[in-house]
């Protein structure tokens, strides 16, 4: 019955127009990503102590931020608009960006080598993996902007193949790191970072071969106009998610960071979903904006705020299996941090719908101003709270900073539409403040009867119940999505 199902399915892949197919294999590479991490999470973390496993959750916290300063993420926007307005010079451009942040990179490299022991007492690795990773960040442009060349002519077999190896790999040469490494945590650090240096070695060497361009003076000139004003943006979204790990570390010890680290992956699961909707309706919503039909958006953007809402209510009222399925008996104690982090993952689906209609309206600075502010908001609030309370704080602090942005966001959002003549707001803002103080006050209460678990379960029970029995009512809103006009 199933393959009856599928087998059409696939065909109907097969046969749709090429950024369909691409669109649904990039989706689907996601998936296998975050279902690799879900049976890949609960072995790392029963093979490492809390200890080690925090060491781990530091790289990668660190790796972020120092792939953002380093890359200015160019291969995330500005690479495409050169695509778009020099389609006849991508490789030129793929080559020329490479040696630009080839150079960044560089100049990095050199600083860490004058300064290395206070920036490795700092950023609490030894020196040697430092080194490594600021050549493998030099060298993941060579795959992320071939990779952007592959996705922009909707070639996505090698870019799926690439990452699938890349997905695989790292898990599988993790365990053998692992078992025969005394330093277990540096073990499985060194791991991701010698899977990607070949493969993003690889990509680098490629790239050189097909076109020398390292520097050119306008092209450098072109990127850099357009990617600094954002790198604030990008790099506040990065502080606001990985921060709360880095100061736990400093501030406590690295073992805590491990153990809040557990709880928040657990927490944003289901972040993907949101991305996942919120990047999906992003089209119709803008549609709807330009022919003026704003009212259809109020009702299904409600449905979409419940849908997101009741998938991350079920994770707070599972928090104790989950967490004891991801990280075992020795992470028990993070489940008090789930509710609030499950809280800002509602939240990020808000502001980033609230961000759909100010990208439309083109306020991105405006934008890049509430992200600074919002980092710089959790830094503070992390480094009053976390020694006083202890890491549990830095859930609650993640929450605070969040509510803020989806406030200041709301804002931002009025105002654009207030100057572009929309006197009325987009999204039904009544019953989405309703519902998020709603969600938040339930969440928090859930927290004190995480021990009861009958009452857990006999609260999931009711809740589906209820959205069973009003399917109907949300089925009708969002059947206005699949009006001809509006597609």
């Amino acid at each position: 019955m199933v393959i009856k199902k599928i087998i059409p399915f696939i065909k109907k892949i097969k046969n749709s127009p090429p950024p369909v197919k691409a669109a649904f294999w990039f989706t689907l590479c996601s998936v296998i990503n975050k279902g690799i991490q879900l049976i890949t999470v609960p072995i790392f973390t029963r093979l490492l102590t809390t200890t080690e496993y925090g060491e781990y959750s530091i790289f990668v916290s660190w790796q972020s931020i120092i792939l953002i300063i380093a890359t200015l993420n160019i291969h995330c926007n500005v690479i495409n608009n050169a695509f778009v307005k020099f389609p006849h010079k991508k490789d030129e451009y793929i080559s020329s960006m490479q040696g630009l942040t080839t150079t960044i990179s560089l100049v990095l490299i050199a600083v860490f080598t004058i300064f290395n022991k206070p920036i490795s007492d700092f950023i609490g690795l030894p020196p040697f993996l430092i080194y490594i990773l600021l050549i493998e960040i030099m060298l993941t442009p060579g795959f992320e902007l071939w990779a952007a060349k592959e996705r922009f002519d909707y070639k996505y077999k090698k870019v799926v193949a690439a990452t699938l190896f890349l997905l695989i790999m790292n898990p599988l040469l993790g365990l053998v790191f692992v078992h025969f490494a005394n330093e277990k945590g540096y073990a499985r650090i060194l791991s991701v970072l010698v899977v990607q240096l070949v493969l993003y070695g690889l990509f680098y060497i490629l790239n050189l071969k097909k076109n020398r361009s390292f520097f050119s003076k306008d092209k450098w000139k072109y990127a850099l106009s357009l990617t600094i004003p954002l790198v604030p943006h990008y790099l506040s979204q990065t502080l606001l998610s990985q921060m709360d790990r880095i100061m736990i570390s400093d501030m406590i010890s690295t073992d805590k960071a491990g153990i809040y680290s557990v709880a928040y992956s657990s927490a944003m699961l289901l972040q993907i979903v949101g991305k996942s909707i919120q990047s999906a309706f992003t089209p119709w919503i803008y549609k709807k904006i330009k022919n003026e039909k704003t009212e259809d958006i109020k009702g299904v953007v409600n449905c979409l705020v419940i849908l997101v809402g009741a998938l991350n209510f079920i994770i707070i009222c599972l928090a104790p299996e989950v967490i004891m399925v991801l990280g075992g008996a020795k992470y028990s104690e993070a489940i008090y941090v789930i509710p609030p982090v499950v809280c800002s993952s509602l939240l990020i689906f808000l502001y980033s719908m609230f961000c759909t209609i100010e990208f439309y309206f083109e306020k991105s600075k405006a934008m890049m101003v509430v992200s600074v502010f919002g980092a710089a908001v959790n830094y503070i609030t992390n480094y009053f709270f976390i020694p006083i309370f202890g890491y549990y704080a830095a859930g609650f602090t993640t929450l605070f900073c969040y509510i803020i942005f989806v406030i200041l966001h709301s804002f931002v959002m009025k105002s654009a539409l207030k100057k572009n003549g929309h006197t009325k707001n987009v999204y039904d803002m009544k019953f989405i403040w309703s519902f998020v103080v709603l969600f938040i006050a339930i969440s928090i209460g859930l927290m004190f009867i995480y021990e009861n678990f009958l009452i857990r379960y006999l609260i999931i029970f009711i809740f589906v119940v209820a959205i069973v029995l009003t399917k109907n009512k949300w089925i009708k809103y969002i059947s206005v999505v699949k009006e001809k006009d509006s597609v």
